[in-house]
């Protein structure tokens, strides 16, 4: 991640900003206690490594999961400026589609969403992390 980062900052134009999309890492850990995976869940606690759990052994490939603090230093040793960072998302909107189905709803749903992704005590929930980091001019 560090020498990723570090090479989009290169590439980057003064002033240009960066958004990207990762995998959280408190999201993932309900999943290592679900399949009895103590080595896994101490892998992804202390490292941020993980694996793509699929049914399917041969489908399965390592992943990194980040935390929204981790994100930001790495983003700074990288020379970028931390703009913003936000849970995507933060409400288990998939698995209520019948709200969804709502246009009223739908919409009520969203603006929540917005007003909860950015405070700290709720994106823990959120399965993804969005980042916004921008090369200094």
């Amino acid at each position: 991640p560090r020498a990723a980062l570090k090479r989009i900052g290169a590439l980057l134009a003064p002033g240009a900003c960066l958004v990207a999309s990762v995998d959280a890492r408190a999201a993932q850990v309900d999943a290592f206690f679900e399949h009895g995976d103590w080595e896994g869940f101490e892998q992804l606690v202390e490292k941020g490594r993980s694996e793509f759990l699929t049914r399917r052994r041969e489908e399965r490939f390592e992943t990194h999961a980040f935390e929204l603090e981790e994100l930001e230093q790495l983003c700074r040793r990288a020379g970028l400026e931390w703009v913003d960072g936000i849970g995507k998302v933060v409400l288990p909107l998939r698995r209520f589609p019948t709200w969804l189905a709502d246009e009223k709803r739908f919409r009520e749903l969203v603006r929540r969403e917005e007003s909860l992704h950015r405070r700290t005590s709720w994106i823990g929930r959120a399965s993804h992390l969005q980042f916004v980091a921008r090369k200094p001019r």
